[in-house]
């Protein structure tokens, strides 16, 4: 599932990191559907925008006590 996530956030701080017009604003929140998580989008992408991709970092942690659950950590790269 924290593959799958890459999936979706990578091409959102891509498209951030390109000029903000209105089109790319309004699908960036029609994406992410509230304007804090855009405000924060553009934050990180103005942080990475030297960076060619892999914005995210997979780390993975250890399993849950409750039913022994695969976890990983995501973390945003910011260089």
């Amino acid at each position: 599932k924290a593959k799958e996530l890459r999936r979706h956030i990578e091409p959102l701080i891509t498209r951030a990191k390109k000029e903000m017009t209105l089109a790319n604003r309004r699908l960036l929140l029609r994406r992410l559907m509230h304007k804090d998580d855009l405000d924060r989008l553009v934050e990180v992408a103005k942080k990475n925008e030297k960076r060619p991709g892999g914005y995210l970092r997979l780390t993975h942690m250890p399993t849950t006590r409750a039913d022994n659950a695969p976890t990983m950590r995501v973390d945003i790269i910011e260089s």
